[in-house]
């Protein structure tokens, strides 16, 4: 076994337990890649799981806003009445006549 691998390291192939540990550790490398890949892969799925919460509860979040809006736009006639009172108001209190 020494003759061929002096041969081999002659040629500048490497020794056959050599060749073995070196496809050990890059076996090894790519197995921890792999690992590294699925857990991103695991949190990845579950960020797009909480998106999908978070546009189904901004759908009903949209709707109560849609129902307030409408609320509001039909307080609104109430409310110009009272700013012109309030502006008129002001400015009798301004002629000296409130």
């Amino acid at each position: 076994m020494t003759i061929i691998d002096s041969i081999l390291a002659k040629i500048g192939l490497m020794r056959v337990e050599d060749h073995i540990a070196e496809t050990n550790r890059l076996n090894l490398e790519l197995a921890k890649q792999d690992n590294a890949l699925s857990e991103a892969m695991a949190e990845a799925r579950k960020a797009t799981d909480d998106l999908g919460k978070l546009v189904k509860d901004y759908g009903t979040r949209g709707e109560l806003l849609t129902s307030a809006h409408s609320a509001i736009a039909s307080l609104r006639p109430d409310a110009e009445k009272w700013r012109a009172r309030l502006r008129r108001d002001r400015e009798r209190r301004k002629r000296g006549r409130a």
